[in-house]
Order: C-alpha cells, then sequence, then structure tokens
C-alpha cells in the first residue's frame, strides 16, 4: 500500500483512500467557513466512513452520482457508519489532480459552495479515492449536523 493510503471498508470489500487529502480539504472547508464567519467543523470518523462508501462503490462499479448503486443516499450512508444527521450535505467530484483543484471547482459551482456553506452543519468526513484503471481520482465530502 502507498504511504498515505488508508484501507477501508467501504460496502463489500477493501479500498484504500488517500486520508493526508481528505483532511487537506476539510481544513479548506473550515478555514473558508470561517472567512464567511461561519463555524469550522469537526473530521468525524462516521462522516469518512460514509463519503468512503460512497467514493468506494463509484470507483469500482464506474459511475458517479450521489445515490449508490444500491439505491442509498447520503443519510443512509451515515446512518450505516453509525451517525444520526439531522441535516446533511454532500459534494462529489471525480478527476481533478489534487485538493485544491477539487475544492476550487467546488467553490465556484453555486450548489456545491451552497453546501460548503452551509450554516448548521458542524461536522465534516471527506474521502479521496485514488485514480485506479486510468480514472478518478474521485471525491466525496459530507457535511452533517448530528441530531
Amino acid at each position: 500500500m502507498l504511504a498515505g493510503l488508508l484501507p477501508v471498508a467501504a460496502q463489500a470489500g477493501e479500498c484504500a483512500i488517500d486520508a493526508a487529502q481528505g483532511r487537506e480539504i476539510a481544513q479548506a472547508t473550515s478555514q473558508q467557513r470561517q472567512a464567511q464567519g461561519l463555524n469550522a467543523l469537526a473530521m468525524n470518523p462516521q462522516l469518512t466512513q460514509a463519503a468512503a462508501t460512497q467514493g468506494c462503490d463509484m470507483a469500482r462499479r464506474g459511475f458517479f452520482d450521489h445515490k449508490g448503486s444500491d439505491g442509498s443516499t447520503p443519510l443512509r450512508r451515515a446512518a450505516t457508519a453509525g451517525f444520526r444527521a439531522c441535516l446533511i450535505a454532500e459534494n462529489v467530484a471525480m478527476g481533478q489532480r489534487d485538493p485544491g483543484e477539487v475544492f476550487d471547482a467546488w467553490m465556484h459551482s453555486p450548489g456545491h459552495r451552497r453546501n460548503i456553506l452551509l450554516r448548521g452543519v458542524t461536522r465534516i468526513g471527506v474521502a479521496v479515492v485514488p485514480r485506479r484503471d486510468g480514472k478518478g481520482p474521485w471525491y466525496v465530502m459530507v457535511l452533517a449536523k448530528p441530531c
């Protein structure tokens, strides 16, 4: 396994995620939120697992969507990972070269920017699934407020 990649259980089987890149995106999100007068977000392992589930599913099955191949939603994936959310949002991206590029793309997309600056969320989980078979990488960010 390459340095910086962590195996995670995501649906059936193992999948590697780049934890350092996930933390970089989470940090950029908190910095952007604070610059707009909003609260920073705390990393949450259950939300990271929910993000990894979707990222690994997309990488394995070659699709790109908020809906999982099993019909799951961000709320259901968070609940399956053990997080009870009263408010949840998800950003997905594919193909950007690095965390800076994906974060910039999200900030220039009205819907993704709205999620990043969503009032009320306090937790974040991010999964970055590296390129495989000439596709990717896949990026999934889950922002939530626990109940």
